[in-house]
């Protein structure tokens, strides 16, 4: 875990042309675009003006893609996908589902003790949903019948 942060850290902050005079205060904008420009200084004298792009950049292949705390990623839809994750070299990423499915795929993942990557704790998330849930409103009646 420790080797796949230090390797990422070693990479520079690609950052467009004159960033700080047009998107010092946006994060939104503090990505990558290649230089155009006919006589931009970025494009002529890249080394003078912060670090471009370049194959040597890129992270060896025994770690590209796996999630800083060292476990490959697995997303998760269902509660039938959990027997597919193998607990020492997989995480869990709980994609793009509704607050009923996720609560079950959460209750299944603490049972296993399988991490979630996407989720800090689980156990609060849970809680919080289990507060919501209750009401102390009565159920509705339906017509016809009488108490």
């Amino acid at each position: 875990m420790k080797k796949i942060v230090q390797i990422r850290r070693r990479t520079p902050l690609f950052r467009r042309q004159e960033f700080s005079r047009w998107f010092n205060n946006r994060k939104k904008d503090d990505k990558w675009r290649k230089p155009k420009g006919h006589h931009g200084r970025v494009k002529r004298l890249g080394y003078q003006k912060g670090a471009s792009p370049k194959v040597g950049y890129s992270t060896p292949n025994e770690i590209r893609g796996i999630h800083p705390s060292g476990l490959a990623p697995v997303t998760v839809y269902n509660v039938k996908m959990i027997d597919s994750i193998d607990k020492e070299k997989q995480g869990m990423i709980i994609g793009n589902v509704g607050i009923k499915k996720r609560i079950m795929i959460i209750n299944e993942a603490v049972k296993r003790k399988i991490k979630i990557l996407n989720l800090r704790k689980p156990e609060e998330y849970l809680h919080k949903f289990k507060i919501k849930g209750t009401s102390t409103k009565k159920a509705p009646e339906k017509k016809g019948e009488k108490s």
